[in-house]
């Protein structure tokens, strides 16, 4: 995967060399793939080639480290009572979307609400949900039908990648394409060529939402490069590898 979010993503000689380059530093990154992603939406596809891009553009709740441990994302903290059976989010302050406003639980809600209704493999959570709920601009509660102690690897899974985005976009149950695709990663897409290439800037407006050493999908990403290119170079026959 070329992903070149924080330190963990970098060259062995870079990290030996110690910090990571300081954010948008470095010039163009052209990252080949053998394959075009058929949708940016990450709720519309599952594939790999689609998560390579959006992990760069949007942000879940939870997500896991390098130690396939679940650890915070866009919720800071987090925690359940009735036995798994409520689920309490404390999203991480300061975060905001592409499109300069702040993320609110109204907009975690109405993601999780459209993720449910049409996301990949949506359907399974929402037999388990009875409601998502925003008490106030910082918190989502999420509650079940019945306890479930393996609700947060749901949210966490990078294979059904329960994307956070504004309220307005969240409320469309089409596939989005850009520049409705806004989410509070690192990168925003500039342009997207389908077939050929997807191009993402550097979004300078960007908090990282934790000061651990980045690892696995989480901790503080740093966007070294002011653009990633991902360009589509198709295999030629016979080619193998």
């Amino acid at each position: 995967m070329g992903v070149v979010l924080g330190m963990a993503a970098l060259p062995a000689r870079a990290m030996a060399q110690g910090a990571p380059p300081a954010p948008g530093s470095q010039g163009v990154l052209v990252d080949a793939m053998s394959a075009p992603a058929a949708v940016l939406d990450p709720m519309f596809s599952n594939s790999a080639v689609t998560r390579e891009i959006d992990s760069h553009i949007f942000d879940e709740l939870v997500t896991y480290n390098q130690n396939y441990v679940i650890t915070p994302d866009l919720a800071s903290s987090w925690s359940s009572a009735g036995g798994g059976s409520k689920w309490t989010f404390h999203l991480a302050r300061g975060a905001k979307f592409q499109n300069g406003q702040p993320v609110t639980g109204n907009d975690v809600v109405a993601s999780l609400e459209r993720y449910m209704a049409i996301g990949v493999n949506g359907k399974p959570m929402r037999a388990e949900v009875a409601s998502v709920m925003s008490p106030s601009a910082d918190v989502v509660v999420i509650d079940l039908k019945k306890p479930d102690a393996d609700f947060l690897a749901s949210l966490a899974n990078p294979l059904t990648f329960v994307a956070v985005m504004p309220a307005r976009e969240a409320a469309t149950r089409t596939p989005l394409k850009p520049p409705q695709l806004i989410g509070t990663g690192p990168y925003s897409i500039a342009e997207w060529v389908p077939d050929q290439y997807t191009l993402l800037k550097r979004f300078a407006g960007y908090v990282p939402l934790s000061s651990a050493m980045a690892g696995g999908y989480g901790g503080k990403k740093v966007a070294c490069y002011k653009e990633i290119k991902f360009q589509v170079v198709p295999r030629r026959r016979g080619q193998s590898g």
